[in-house]
């Protein structure tokens, strides 16, 4: 099936590809988690075996935003071809290839240590706006399991924020959030913008 982007969405989805860590800022509607979760996707079919997690703050929220919206949609538009096995006692869904996206919440110490005693070849934060840099940091340092042929990536989403915020010390001051100082690796870290005018062609003019 034929997927179309906005010229803003290309951008985005080139960059996602890139450095170790990559911020997207957006408004409601503006792509970005769509854009998110069908990067991970290709990543997942890309290294067999290799294990994903989506996350929020809440566990709740990230059940009903990602795995019942965002990874469906992500699945029926841009593989229709591909099965996904759900794993839900186990908090999961899983490509053919054994490939594993893990989605869950940030928001409860023993959901925390069981998401976090595994290693991942991607982490993403969705809407990190809502998590602290302290559990970013926490979840960051899962990101470390090695695929052949697949390089470790984070993501982070989330609607536009003050200055203040630890993203954008992060991707947009080059600092780190805590001492202040500059990134050692500021060319590991990069953001893109977006907006609904980027994925206008996927909403009702009346929107």
């Amino acid at each position: 099936m034929s997927v179309t982007f906005s010229p803003g969405q290309e951008a985005a989805r080139a960059l996602l590809a890139r450095q170790r860590y990559t911020c997207l800022v957006g408004g409601t509607r503006s792509g970005k988690t769509f854009l998110t979760v069908r990067a991970i996707v290709v990543r997942g079919l890309k290294g067999a075996g290799s294990r994903h997690a989506l996350l929020r703050f809440r566990a709740n929220a990230a059940r009903a935003s990602i795995a019942l919206d965002t990874l469906p949609a992500v699945m029926r538009t841009c593989f229709p071809g591909v099965a996904l096995k759900e794993h839900r006692q186990d908090g999961f869904f899983e490509l053919p290839n054994g490939s594993q996206f893990l989605i869950g919440g940030l928001d409860d110490k023993d959901r925390v240590e069981k998401i976090l005693g595994l290693e991942f070849a991607t982490m993403f934060l969705n809407e990190a706006s809502q998590i602290p840099y302290s559990s970013a940091t926490i979840a960051f340092t899962r990101l470390a399991q090695v695929v052949p042929g697949l390089t470790q990536r984070a993501f982070v989403d989330l609607n536009p924020v003050g200055k203040a915020h630890w993203t954008n010390q992060l991707f947009g001051e080059k600092r780190d959030p805590v001492s202040r100082q500059p990134l050692p690796n500021p060319d590991d870290y990069a953001r893109a913008f977006l907006n609904p005018r980027d994925n206008a062609h996927n909403l009702s003019p009346d929107f």
